[in-house]
């Protein structure tokens, strides 16, 4: 992977963890979840209209990822109501990556270098600790790890089908403009019928610069990404971009005074251990 590559994903991982932070800081989650598409939708509106139409061929890679995305962001801010930050993200981001790998290998005829596949089994391993880290103290119940292990599946399978529908579309951008134009009514309607108008205005009123700000954070973190997909392999990308996990567990110490124990540490470092590797590969 070239520097330039890797410098552009791990910045869209510090975008990524930014608005993760923004969401889990909020009081009603999914609320705040909701506005953040909504307002993703609205920058993309002005993106839309000076970016080419993605080829028709994406179109149903689009189509399959606007419903993967509202199941994922309803979970997401499930999660982070039922757990820690620094419990949730990191097992949500560091589980996917080897399954992504498999796919990516099976499905999109991708290969992997030795150390490029150390790297990816670094990164996940180094996080895996959490999960026997955070079963264990009972920072996390079975009805969160189940919530969270659903948000993991959903990243392999979002991250697999726009990988395919970007390198399609013909410009990353665009897919993921077009994707965050159709996506932002439906999360407002997911909104209305689970949190109601009322609570979806307080939180519009109470936190719309936070909502345009992750907005912003997760629609260009996202077009990053798939623009290096289509300049490096899936599988290293997708790996690579779980540093956002070093990011979160560090944003979660500093701004949300959540604890970082001995087992989290060592899993970060096996983790960073894993990125270098990843950019060796």
């Amino acid at each position: 992977m070239s520097t330039e590559v890797a410098l552009v994903v791990l910045f869209a991982a510090l975008l990524h963890a930014t608005w993760n932070t923004l969401v889990k800081a909020a009081g009603d989650k999914l609320a705040l979840t909701v506005q953040v598409c909504l307002a993703a939708g609205v920058i993309s509106i002005l993106a839309v209209t000076v970016l080419p139409v993605p080829e028709p061929q994406s179109w149903p890679y689009l189509a399959a990822s606007v419903v993967i995305h509202i199941v994922y962001y309803a979970l997401v801010g499930l999660s982070y109501h039922r757990t820690d930050l620094s419990v949730a993200y990191p097992l949500m981001r560091g589980l996917p990556p080897l399954g992504t790998t498999a796919l990516a290998v099976l499905l999109m005829g991708e290969t992997v270098s030795l150390i490029g596949l150390l790297g990816v089994l670094l990164v996940s391993g180094g996080l895996l600790m959490l999960l026997a880290e955070s079963t264990r103290s009972g920072a996390i119940d079975r009805r969160a790890l189940l919530t969270v292990l659903a948000v993991s599946l959903l990243i392999v399978t979002y991250t697999i089908n726009d990988a395919l529908g970007a390198r399609l579309s013909g410009h990353s951008g665009a897919y993921v403009a077009w994707m965050y134009v159709l996506l932002a009514p439906a999360m407002l309607a997911l909104g209305l019928a689970t949190r109601g108008r009322d609570l979806m205005l307080a939180t519009a009123r109470a936190h719309w610069k936070v909502a345009f700000a992750g907005g912003a954070c997760t629609m260009l973190s996202y077009g990053l990404t798939l623009w290096a997909m289509r300049h490096a392999p899936v599988a290293l990308v997708a790996a690579l971009r779980e540093v956002s996990v070093i990011f979160g567990l560090l944003i979660a110490a500093v701004v949300l005074r959540e604890r970082l124990g001995r087992v989290r540490i060592i899993a970060v470092v096996t983790a960073v251990a894993g990125v270098v590797a990843i950019r060796m590969g």
